[in-house]
């Protein structure tokens, strides 16, 4: 379900479980997805996305929870993600 109302452990669980799914068929590698690209930068261009929101729209108290929800999100996807590789890939290997 979409919402803009979530909080930051429903973002993160979210974000685990489309990650998880995704692994399962990303045609790439597991190193795809990992904690400077995926995590670190991700969350940084969410961010900067986020403060010309909110300065556009004169919501910059809002700022500080667009980052919590956005990291959240970023660690959830990235945490979904390993574990769905182990669980799509690595385990139906054996």
């Amino acid at each position: 379900m979409h919402s803009h109302n979530y909080t930051p452990r429903q973002a993160y669980k979210r974000s685990f479980g489309e990650a998880w799914a995704l692994a399962a068929f990303w045609p790439g590698s597991q190193r795809d997805f990992n904690m400077g690209r995926s995590l670190l930068l991700g969350w940084l261009r969410d961010a900067c996305g986020d403060l010309r929101y909110c300065r556009q729209t004169r919501r910059l108290g809002q700022f500080a929870r667009a980052l919590a929800i956005r990291w959240q999100q970023r660690l959830g996807r990235l945490h979904g993600f390993h574990a769905g590789w182990q669980m799509h890939r690595v385990d139906r290997a054996l």
